[in-house]
């Protein structure tokens, strides 16, 4: 699987080549520019900016990843993670959901180190957003309960007990 965007900082010329060294491999013979990021990927799934990287949860490689927009490698922000689904990033850090029941919403400074847990115990965390102080996700809610028990979160970034914002959802996944 190949991680790509389209036309993302690159213009075109008139022979199909990309007028940009920023990019990794680069193919403007259709008039759009296709630049690979990033090849190999497992199931690549969420994708977040923030001006100067491309970060996207492997959901079956159990990795979260970033490489710069200006091309690069790939680098592992935490690895050995349980089903990453959705990822948020702000100035300070990557967030981001491991979609299983129990599940957890998890989080890394924006260089790697150190991997934290915000909340666990969730019921499939999906969707996921943050700001400067509090990270906000979506539980699908439970088999048991016939995904018809799904909740909207938020959780302080500096730590404590997660709250419930909305309950008795219906198979969320999105925020």
């Amino acid at each position: 699987v190949v991680l790509v965007l389209l036309g993302f900082g690159l213009s075109c010329s008139s022979r199909g080549a990309a007028s940009s060294d920023a990019a990794s491999s680069a193919d403007c013979s259709t008039g759009r520019c296709i630049v690979t990021l990033a090849a190999g990927q497992k199931v690549p799934y969420g994708l977040a900016l923030d001006g100067k990287n491309v970060y996207w949860t492997n959901k079956y490689g159990g990795q979260v990843m970033s490489v710069p927009l200006a091309g690069g490698s790939p680098r592992t922000i935490a690895s050995a993670q349980d089903a990453p689904y959705a990822v948020a990033v702000n100035a300070t850090g990557v967030y981001w959901t491991n979609f299983d029941d129990p599940g957890e919403v998890m989080a890394a400074s924006l260089d790697g180190g150190a991997v934290r847990t915000i909340a666990s115990g969730q019921h499939y965390p999906s969707a996921i957003a943050v700001d400067a102080t509090h990270v906000y996700w979506t539980n699908s809610g439970s088999i048991a309960g016939g995904l018809i028990d799904g909740t909207v979160m938020e959780a302080p970034l500096a730590g404590g007990s997660p709250t419930t914002l909305a309950s008795a959802q219906s198979a969320l996944n999105s925020i």
